[in-house]
């Protein structure tokens, strides 16, 4: 099932026709060449895509001589430097070195081996941004006078060529596998232990985090049971104390094993790893069934009030009732909007009739329609250092990456391109009469098993399968909402994983929203 989940994944985005980014410069003096390109159908190589920025002609009868490349990528409306090579430097500097490869090199323009190159080692829905590539040059005798020539590489024309391109009628039928595939009871959505060794060196230290983490927790559990008197807890208590010691020793194993770097190792300590989180979660399932004086773990843990929200940066959608509550007092949620201009021709705007989101949700002004979905969001680790739980739920992405133990998805709304006047306001994603609404989502654990999370006050989770997660101390109900999207050349389109619904000519979204018991 994982291999089938994976291959369908990779399609989304493996199968990428050339897009050239030419655009016109006051400059003249250099033709540059700047694309993604895909990888030969012919090879086994089928899961990445290369960008590549370098000079092919000139138009003085001078030397030029290459003093940089560099390529950016935008993010929250500014250009962020993706990855940069200077004269001098025999290596190029990345800021994500651990997501895509890089080489190049400076010199005489027209030469081969003067270039720049990011190589993705897999294919996914984070590639799809705007790039820019600067090429800083000079000529032989005029070295202290410097000017840049820049190309843009944007992410509305990969899609528009992807549209048109043949692959659109394979993409459509792979995609339907998938959606398939992702509401099946049995998928387990994440990567092997040895995928991350492979292809993200980095996952291995937050590996390392999550295994600190959880012997931490577990020794919180010790203490805190170990003060109680319940006889009937007696078989938790030993079982948690040989856990921890279990956990002990598999970290001085990992730490052992990890650095020999070995495909084998890593498999044996995956599995011993997966043994551990069944013995874990049999303990709390004990632990369930079992009072401790008079009240339950529910009540014990959850009640006590000191439950914080997660570590990493997302965004949760807004109740009526205002942004949760935060036990930490160190950081506070940042507000903010998106306001959807839907079709204006015999709108069919809908949600839930018992719908919980912050007001107001649908508004009618002089016979345009719009939708308002209103986020509570976190943009910084600052103040928190659990990890969100094991579980089947999504939330909502915010910056580049998602937290620990997600997987990055979402969707692209077409919004009405006559009179486009769809807004953002407050702390907010993007703009644009094509809207991106990215995620963060997993499905390591049952839905039916309760995860602890601040229970306090009512707040929402996207849902993700066939069933709401759980929440210790929380009643949850399903809720929707669909948007009439623009009926003319309609562009939406979903990227697994996504919460449960479709963006087919219409969006529509199923949403989970949890209220003190």
């Amino acid at each position: 099932m994982v291999t089938k989940l994976r291959s369908c994944l990779q399609v989304v985005l493996v199968y990428v026709i050339v897009v050239t980014g030419l655009m016109t410069s006051n400059d003249t003096s250099l033709n540059v060449y700047f694309d993604i390109v895909t990888p030969d159908l012919s090879s086994s190589q089928e899961d990445n895509v290369t960008l590549q920025c370098q000079v092919l002609g000139i138009t003085l009868d001078s030397d030029i001589k290459v003093a940089e490349y560099t390529i950016f990528f935008h993010q929250l409306n500014q250009w962020q430097t993706l990855a940069q090579i200077s004269q001098g430097s025999d290596h190029v500097t990345s800021k994500d070195g651990t997501l895509f490869l890089t080489k190049g090199s400076t010199g005489t323009a027209l030469d081969p081996t003067s270039f720049i190159q990011l190589t993705w080692r897999r294919s996914d829905f984070d590639i799809a941004d705007d790039y820019r590539c600067d090429v800083t040059y000079y000529t032989s005798d005029s070295r202290e006078s410097q000017k840049v020539f820049s190309k843009i590489l944007s992410r509305e024309d990969i899609f528009k060529n992807l549209k048109e391109s043949p692959v659109k009628t394979v993409m459509g039928v792979e995609r339907a596998n998938c959606d398939s595939i992702l509401k099946s009871k049995d998928i387990v959505f994440q990567k092997t232990l040895t995928e991350i060794i492979m292809s993200f060196n980095a996952s291995i230290q937050e590996l390392v985090d999550e295994t600190k983490q959880l012997a931490r927790t577990n020794s919180e559990l010790i203490e805190y049971l170990a003060t109680t008197k319940d006889e009937k807890l007696s078989q938790a208590l030993t079982l948690l104390e040989n856990s921890s010691l279990e956990l002990a020793s598999l970290k001085e194993m990992m730490q052992e094993k990890l650095q020999r770097h070995t495909v084998q190792d890593v498999t044996e300590l995956e599995e011993k790893l997966r043994r551990q989180e069944i013995l874990i979660q049999e303990m709390n399932e004990t632990l369930q069934l079992n009072s401790l004086n008079g009240t339950t773990l529910e009540a014990s843990v959850v009640g006590s009030g000191e439950v914080s929200w997660p570590k990493g940066t997302y965004a949760l959608l807004k109740p009526n009732t205002g942004c949760p509550t935060n036990a930490k007092k160190s950081w506070l949620w940042k507000e903010g909007y998106r306001k959807y201009h839907t079709e204006s021709s015999g709108n069919a705007d809908k949600y839930s009739d018992d719908i919980h989101l912050a007001l107001p949700v649908k508004v009618i002004d002089s016979s345009k329609h719009f939708v308002y979905l209103s986020f509570c969001a976190k943009d910084s680790n600052y103040g928190s250092s659990s990890h969100w739980p094991i579980g089947s739920y999504c939330i909502n992405r915010v910056g580049r990456h998602c937290p620990a133990g997600f997987k990055s998805g979402g969707f692209r709304i077409n919004e009405e391109k006559n009179y486009y006047s769809g807004t953002v306001g407050g702390f907010l994603l993007e703009t644009g009469p094509n809207f991106y609404l990215r995620f963060c989502c997993r499905a390591d654990g049952s839905p039916t098993t309760p995860i602890i999370l601040p229970n306090g006050s009512p707040f929402y989770l996207s849902k993700f399968g066939n069933l709401c997660q759980e929440v210790y101390g929380m009643t949850s109900t399903e809720e929707y909402i669909y948007l009439d999207t623009d009926d003319s050349n309609n562009e939406d389109m979903a990227f697994p994983p996504h919460p449960e619904g479709f963006a087919n000519n219409g969006f529509q979204m199923w949403m989970c929203y949890y209220k003190p018991n």
